[in-house]
């Protein structure tokens, strides 16, 4: 990639949209890591000594709540990034083909279901997961366990929202870099 002006506004794209994946990726890891360390290492909260469940799937879940939050955190600033790209790049048309367009709506939709997932799925869970722990808190076993039947409930829908932006956001850098090579190609 020549460092014409029109490569900086690519450059900008891809490099925010890797970020996005990076951001979704390593919190998923992360999850992948911390639950299971954590029961591996049998926890006893000191604020928790009411509620006889299990210590660490609280300890990861505040952990991951904080990862969790860092990653959509990261997933705004690289969406508003691929936008800026996209409107830096409009400044100067080029012509585009089908399979770069495709990848505009990757990110179109991967940003459709992040703001969904940030307006209306993490409300919900976090207000539960908070209210599960306040009940496991004050050692309220019954009002725990209904918290946290409801934050389960949700859980594999925000898992699949976050597989589903993934592969967008990576559906959308594959599309990205096809298209560039094809119109270098054609260009040659």
């Amino acid at each position: 990639m020549s460092n014409t002006p029109r490569s900086r506004p690519a450059l900008l794209r891809m490099s925010s949209a890797g970020l996005w994946l990076a951001a979704l990726l390593m919190s998923g890891a992360t999850a992948a890591i911390a639950f299971p360390l954590m029961k591996q290492l049998g926890p006893t909260l000191p604020g928790f000594t009411a509620y006889p469940g299990e210590h660490h799937r609280i300890a990861a879940g505040m952990v991951m709540a904080r990862v969790f939050v860092a990653c959509d955190v990261l997933q705004i600033v690289a969406a508003v990034l691929v936008l800026v790209a996209g409107l830096w790049s409009s400044r100067r048309p080029a012509p585009t083909g089908l399979v770069t367009r495709l990848g505009w709506v990757a990110i179109g939709l991967a940003i459709v279901l992040l703001v969904g997932k940030l307006a209306m799925l993490d409300p919900l869970m976090r207000a539960e997961l908070g209210a599960f722990w306040s009940a496991a808190a004050a050692g309220s076993l019954i009002d725990a366990q209904l918290h946290r039947e409801r934050f389960d409930a949700l859980h594999p829908r925000a898992s699949m929202v976050m597989y589903a932006t993934a592969a967008l956001v990576l559906g959308a850098i594959v599309a990205w870099l096809v298209g560039s090579e094809s119109r270098r190609s054609a260009e040659r």
